[in-house]
């Protein structure tokens, strides 16, 4: 298990969103920016690093977002 840091480029399984992490105020309270969103704080168990989805979902996911 990754810690989510400041920075991170993370996706939301809950809402299937890409996040920018902004601030993390608790292990599992995130503020998170998205183009589609804006700035939210929110309480998510789901949030994962891009960096630890597999190839083909992240590549398929980053795809629909855009």
């Amino acid at each position: 298990m990754k810690i989510i840091k400041t920075g991170d480029l993370v996706y939301s399984f809950a809402d299937r969103n890409f996040y920018i992490v902004l601030h993390v105020h608790e292990p599992n309270l995130y503020e998170l920016y998205s183009e589609k969103t804006g700035v939210i704080v929110i309480i998510d168990l789901t949030l994962t690093q891009i960096e630890s989805l597999p190839d083909d979902y992240k590549n398929k996911s980053i795809t629909e977002y855009l």
